[in-house]
């Protein structure tokens, strides 16, 4: 398994990877298409695309037969509510079902901390929904802190956020 930084990525390749990714959120019954609440509803891809060209992180990791198995995109925080610029942000981090428990998460998570440092970031953020109880223990025992929760940050509820200091 490897880890690289993609500029040009397979939108429908990483589109796969992240519906197949997030599919367990709404087979666990925390979250449901007829209420608005699919990946795409809160997170674009093409978006993501223009940020890569701004200097965003898109990160993949690929098992020995070259196929997707990971992914994380990290950007600087928003400049407009952040100007200090010392804080970047992971805004999706997946591995397909199959992929989980082989530390592909925690490798991403390690790329990413350095990928932010070289932003001369001074602490990275992420969020989960406050369903999102795997993914909260994920972050939590790769050592970010819980800051807090943000009532109402999606559509479908609250998020709670996490900060590392890098």
């Amino acid at each position: 398994m490897y880890i690289a930084t993609q500029k040009n990525p397979d939108k429908h390749e990483l589109s796969h990877l992240f519906e197949t990714s997030f599919a367990c959120m709404l087979e666990e019954g925390n979250f449901s298409p007829e209420l608005n609440q699919s990946l795409f509803e809160w997170f674009d891809m093409d978006e993501m695309i223009t940020e890569l060209q701004k200097g965003g992180v898109l990160l993949e990791a690929r098992d020995d037969e070259n196929k997707l198995v990971g992914a994380l995109f990290l950007a600087k925080q928003n400049r407009i509510t952040w100007p200090d610029g010392k804080k970047a942000e992971i805004y999706i981090v997946a591995t397909l079902p199959e992929a989980r428990g082989k530390g592909i998460g925690k490798r991403l998570l390690l790329e990413a901390e350095d990928a932010a440092r070289e932003m001369e970031a001074k602490s990275i953020i992420a969020n989960t929904h406050v369903l999102a109880n795997l993914v909260a223990a994920f972050y939590e025992k790769q050592g970010y802190q819980k800051m807090g929760i943000l009532n109402d940050y999606y559509d479908n509820g609250d998020a709670v956020f996490f900060q590392k200091k890098l």
